[in-house]
């Protein structure tokens, strides 16, 4: 799909307020079609939406959000600041149809964050939809988002304001030949880009050579270039899958000759999408006049659920094996028995993405070990400090220090129920999660009705059933309000709760088996029982059908089915959130209140209309009533 400035609606240059100079990041005045620097006097043409115009390209378009670009754009134009622009592109790809990948996943800017010159002067070099730009922004003195796409950069001159950033200036050129004046910046950003950089061209290498040249030419001494980008021998493609560019099995590990004849065969095109081995990717970076560091993004940096530098390997690894890999399928757990048998040193080098940073003079300082478990911009950033033996957490909208939490000698909870081979085993500790999350949850502080924790959770609630309003009948939504209207009534106790109480944020320590909660993410707030027993319920239920992630009408059918002694936990773990009093059909309602605000606050799991369908008929009184202690 191809388009162009002249497919999208004009909006007027005057919104270029608070661009920087390209020449000099100096400050500049705006109009007549133009931008002019207050400082050295060098001007740049104002193309519409807000975006400074140095390029002659129209932009080829291959992502499903590119062609919903003419309509997403009035609508982000049309928000008041500040808002959550990620939500507002998710809701609109999931109306459109369309797919709308890494725009909606901020988690994936947090070692871009967290490196050298992430607070000066950044360049987002293939800036896309503005993810990283907007979410570097967030703590940058100022960002110019480059993109050879007009309607991808009007996009993030839309999300900026939308977002209420002024210190994004979003340009429309090419990477090759950087619009910047030489010594501006004090990061450059190459995250999934450098790999694109020779796509048609005759000489890849040069291209992605010439990228890296003007990457260097525009940091200043002592700045940094960040790259993100998958190893060419990456584990995952001996094992038989497609290479992410090519689609093709096999492609990088060929030689670029015999790749360059397989390509040709399946597709009528040589191969153009380069990616390298760790040392040939240093060689690259090193030719530019940069000192590489190389890093590990697992499973990668599109999606990193761990960041870590090269000399932390061994540590990192067997952090990553016990608290974010999926042990979800039967090759998963054997992989993941192999990782924890063998040396670290033996997975290193086939490690599926690589990050790596680069110093322009001197040498690059190591890469912060990052633990990214959500990707939303309200979550933390977390950094482990291996040498303190704590974690940091870091609130991603405002970069402001929120705690440190302790790193546990242990499991992630999820990680340790279900990485045993035999199925007899898993269930085993899911009894015990289950019963020991039970006590953790009747132990937790309980207070007398409070109605504004009250009044705030039925928000929520209330929000969240917007959200899938439009996903249930008629009926079933008036359902759902009728039992929304019944937790107005009584005096329910308010419960100090966890608010994402899933099995990925509890720890087992070993050998203790003892549980603990981490990566609280609404404090020590009170709300209305049952949003952490209904969370981590559902999470259990998934692992006893064997699912990657939660689906809730899986969820209710693995409830309705679950076997006696699952039951028996169960009951124990909702009886012990929603108070030993509660009638079933209390706890119906409270069941409904916590998934839809669970939707509000968190994310909408798959299932959700069928789950309140069903629910609506009756089968989760019926589930409930037979899970009830006593």
């Amino acid at each position: 799909m191809t388009g162009s400035l002249a497919t999208l609606p004009a909006v007027s240059a005057q919104r270029l307020e608070g661009v920087r100079c390209l020449t000099c990041t100096g400050p500049t005045s705006s109009g007549d079609g133009e931008v002019v620097c207050l400082d050295c006097g060098a001007s740049f043409a104002a193309g519409a939406g807000g975006v400074i115009e140095a390029s002659e390209l129209g932009g080829s378009f291959v992502h499903g959000l590119d062609g919903e670009i003419g309509s997403l754009v009035p609508i982000l134009e049309a928000l008041d600041p500040p808002e959550c622009t990620e939500k507002v592109i998710e809701r609109y790809a999931a109306s459109a149809g369309v797919d709308v990948g890494n725009p909606v996943w901020e988690g994936r800017a947090d070692v871009a964050r967290v490196v050298d010159g992430s607070g000066g002067v950044v360049v987002d070099i293939g800036a896309g939809f503005g993810t990283i730009s907007v979410a570097v922004a967030r703590s940058a003195a100022h960002v110019y988002a480059i993109d050879k796409s007009a309607g991808r950069a009007r996009t993030t001159a839309a999300r900026a304001r939308a977002e209420g950033l002024a210190n994004v200036t979003a340009i429309h050129a090419d990477g090759l030949t950087l619009p910047l004046g030489s010594g501006t910046c004090d990061l450059a950003l190459l995250i999934g880009v450098l790999e694109w950089t020779g796509f048609g061209h005759d000489d890849p290498l040069a291209s992605q050579a010439a990228v890296l040249s003007e990457a260097s030419r525009v940091l200043k001494p002592g700045g940094t270039l960040l790259i993100g980008i998958e190893n060419r021998f990456g584990a995952h493609y001996f094992l038989g899958a497609r290479e992410e560019h090519t689609k093709l099995r096999f492609s990088s590990l060929l030689p670029r000759s015999f790749a360059n004849v397989y390509s040709r065969a399946l597709q009528g095109r040589k191969m153009t999408t380069y990616t390298h081995s760790r040392r040939a990717l240093v060689e690259l970076v090193r030719r530019a006049g940069l000192e590489p560091r190389v890093g590990v993004a697992l499973p990668s940096y599109s999606e990193p659920q761990l960041s870590f530098d090269q000399e932390d390997f061994e540590r990192a690894w067997r952090f990553y094996l016990q608290h974010t890999f999926r042990y979800s399928s039967a090759p998963r757990r054997l992989v993941g028995a192999a990782g924890r048998f063998l040396p670290a040193r033996l997975f290193a080098p086939i490690a599926p993405t690589f990050w790596l940073v680069a110093s322009k003079g001197g040498e690059p300082r190591r890469i912060p070990t990052v633990v990214t478990g959500s990707g939303d911009c309200g979550a933390d950033i977390k950094l482990v400090d291996w040498d303190e033996g704590q974690i940091v957490r870091l609130a991603r909208r405002t970069g402001e220090l929120r705690e440190f939490v302790p790193l546990l000698d242990g499991w992630s909870a999820r990680s340790w129920a279900c990485s045993p081979l035999r199925r007899r085993n898993r269930l085993g500790r899911q009894l015990v999660l289950l019963h020991e999350a039970a006590s953790l949850v009747a132990a937790r502080e309980r207070l007398p009705i409070m109605v504004e924790a009250r009044q705030a959770s039925l928000r929520e609630a209330s929000a969240g059933l917007e959200l899938v309003g439009d996903e249930v009948s008629s009926s079933t939504g008036a359902w759902c309000r009728e039992q929304l209207a019944l937790l107005t009534e009584g005096e329910l106790e308010m419960v100090s709760e966890h608010g994402d109480f899933a099995a990925v944020n509890l720890v087992v320590e070993t050998p203790s088996l003892k549980l603990r909660d981490v990566d609280r993410r609404n404090g020590t707030s009170f709300g209305l029982p049952g949003l952490d027993a209904v969370v981590l319920a559902t999470d259990v239920l998934r692992m006893s059908r064997n699912l990657k992630n939660r689906n809730l009408d899986v969820a209710l059918s693995a409830l309705v089915d679950a076997r006696p002694d699952i039951a028996t936990e169960l009951g124990r773990l909702l009886w012990a959130d929603f108070g030993a009093g509660t009638s079933v059909a209390e706890a119906v309602a409270l069941t409904i209140g916590a998934v839809l605000r669970y939707t509000a606050n968190n994310v909408r799991l798959p299932g959700i209309a069928s789950f309140l369908e069903r629910s609506a008929a009756g089968e989760l009184a019926s589930a409930l009533q037979r899970l009830r202690p006593g």
